[in-house]
């Protein structure tokens, strides 16, 4: 069962015994989630969380689908996402849109091939589990922050055209990646080890490492600089 209430939206839902379909959705202050196990909220337009929201989803697995083009608004960091899947046709894209508050995604996100996930502004995106990609990654502008309390957090990278903008690690554990990665801003290690794998980073910004060369491990990989 997946009860929710307080919200707006503008199309109905069709409710099935763990899964609600929704066009668009705008949770606002008054807004509630009670979620169980292995449910589901297919949506195929835009996700909003209002200023004031506090909707943290913990068990429900959010799944962007359909033919058009979502828009995720970030305007709380009480709201959280839980699970996310990006799994749209016709090469659409899911964006980060009008954002003024962090974006925080407690589980994986995964993005499904021939999807775009794009970030069109500068607000920070807490990742606390893995970061899977089969799709492209367009983050021209934010910052990633990885912040898995412990563990391996990975960012695992299908062989396509990925764009960070500005990456920060502040994990508990170790990062790792199963591909080369592109920067156009900053990366900075605040805690945690970052693990490349052999891998290639190629940054246009600054390299920070706050946390001492032991929470850098270069393998047998390279850091170019090319901005």
């Amino acid at each position: 069962q997946l009860d929710i209430s307080g919200f707006n939206m503008p199309f109905n839902p069709i409710k099935k015994y763990t899964t609600l379909y929704t066009k668009n959705i705008i949770w606002d202050s008054e807004a509630e989630i009670e979620e169980k196990l292995n449910s589901e909220i297919v949506i195929t337009g835009d996700w909003t969380f209002s200023a004031g929201s506090e909707v943290e989803i913990s068990a429900c697995n959010v799944t962007f689908t359909g033919t058009n083009n979502s828009v995720i608004n970030s305007n709380s960091s009480a709201s959280k996402f839980g699970f996310v899947s990006i799994k749209k046709t016709n090469n659409a894209v899911t964006s980060i849109g009008s954002a003024s508050e962090q974006l925080t995604i407690k589980g994986s996100i995964l993005i499904d091939p021939d999807n775009t996930f794009t970030c069109a502004y500068d607000i920070n995106m807490v990742l606390l589990f893995d970061l899977t990609c089969n799709g492209s990654l367009n983050l021209h502008n934010g910052t990633v922050s990885f912040m898995r309390g412990g563990g391996t957090q990975t960012i695992q990278l299908a062989d396509n055209d990925h764009v960070f903008n500005n990456i920060t690690i502040n994990c508990g554990g170790t990062l790792k990646t199963n591909n080369n990665l592109n920067i156009f801003g900053n990366l900075e290690i605040e805690s945690g080890v970052f693990d490349p794998q052999d891998n290639t980073i190629f940054i246009k910004g600054d390299w920070i490492n706050n946390a001492g060369p032991e929470s850098f491990i270069n393998g047998s990989g390279k850091v170019v600089f090319n901005g």
